[in-house]
């Protein structure tokens, strides 16, 4: 059962003008309670009592004035005080309970959107990626990197195809040579020559090729592979590989001799199957070449104890060069082959006034 304001109508009409003022806050601070409790079904005990006190109010209201004190009349006004405080408090907690109610249900609604959003992107990826997600996961776990001779030239010359590919193609132009004519000093110059082509050619393509203003394609991949952590397996495609090597032995072939085009080929691919097997040994974990167990190179007589620190030398060199490259600024230290080419164009500064400008 609701008690509606209009009850109290006919009483009040009845009631002179400052008796009728308080009866009116009276009802209406009771009709405005109701009406924000009026979502709930039924009143509880708590609602009885003060629907029981509201009336009792109303009920001393309309009373003639005449019969009423003044004493009953200052006790009338605080009761009405007291009752329409009660009333506004409660009306709080009930927009803090249905406020936090509200905020519960959109957390939730939320989360079940996001649940769909996955869902229906997992549904509607294809087979195909899925499957290409998987294998580069799987290789990227399979992937381990040398840390000996032995597991690193089984890697190179075994286990990636294009290495291998490149070493036959330079046996095939080698064999042509040697059935096509003698070998002349000419043919000596040629190779040299070739050879030397290619450390200002891996320089000049290096810096201003693949680190180049410009955007393009290959910029890309080389800095995909600088983004990469320093120990990884570097080895070119063996599209890259014999594409490079068959487009470069045309060339030859244009503007020289049969024999001449041989020769240069093989100095060549040569230069560049050393720089390729360079290049990937620096970047494995394996140890300077001709190093003992003791920490030092092997102590030999003669040409092969000078031989051995040679090439010991040149890995240290070769790596400490790219590694600067690689981990301090790739804006500097563009040479392999030869770390001496850095010297020669400037591109060698001391580290330490290098990390001090990037400061």
């Amino acid at each position: 059962m609701r008690l509606h304001p209009h009850y109290f109508v006919a009483p009040i009409a009845t009631l002179s003008p400052w008796s009728t003022i308080n009866a009116f806050s009276t009802t209406t601070a009771f009709s405005w309670s109701m009406r924000c409790r009026g979502w709930q079904p039924f009143f509880d005990e708590k609602d009885s009592d003060r629907l029981s006190s509201s009336m009792e109010n109303c009920k001393f209201a309309c009373q003639p004035s005449h019969k009423r004190k003044r004493d009953d009349f200052h006790l009338f006004a605080s009761a009405t005080s007291a009752s329409i405080e009660t009333e506004e408090s409660e009306v709080e907690r009930h927009r803090s309970r249905i406020s936090s109610l509200q905020t519960t249900k959109n957390k939730a609604d939320d989360a079940t959107s996001k649940s769909t959003d996955i869902s229906k992107t997992q549904a509607n990826s294809s087979p195909s990626s899925t499957a290409t997600t998987v294998a580069t996961t799987s290789k990227q776990m399979k992937e381990t990197v040398p840390t000996t001779w032995k597991q690193a030239l089984i890697r190179f010359f075994f286990q990636e195809p294009g290495p291998p590919l490149v070493l036959l193609s330079i046996l095939y132009f080698i064999m042509a040579r040697i059935t096509h004519s003698p070998l002349t000093p000419t043919d000596n110059a040629i190779f040299t020559l070739s050879i030397l082509f290619w450390t200002f050619q891996e320089y000049a393509l290096h810096k201003f090729v693949l680190h180049s203003k410009y955007h393009w394609i290959g910029k890309d991949i080389h800095r995909n592979h600088h983004e990469k952590p320093y120990f990884h397996v570097s080895i070119d495609p063996p599209a890259l590989l014999l594409g490079w090597l068959f487009t470069v032995h045309l060339l030859l072939k244009m503007i020289l001799p049969w024999n001449l085009c041989l020769t240069a080929t093989v100095g060549y691919a040569t230069a560049g199957l050393v720089y390729e097997w360079s290049h990937y040994i620096v970047h494995t974990k394996v140890r300077a070449p001709f190093h003992s167990s003791h920490g030092s190179h092997a102590s030999e007589a003669g040409a092969v104890c000078m031989f051995q620190k040679s090439v010991a030398n040149l890995f240290l060199q070769m790596r400490d060069n790219h590694m600067r490259h690689h981990l301090v600024d790739d804006g500097y230290w563009f040479a392999f082959s030869l770390p001496i080419m850095d010297d020669i164009f400037g591109s060698n500064p001391d580290v330490r006034e290098v990390k001090k400008a990037q400061m």
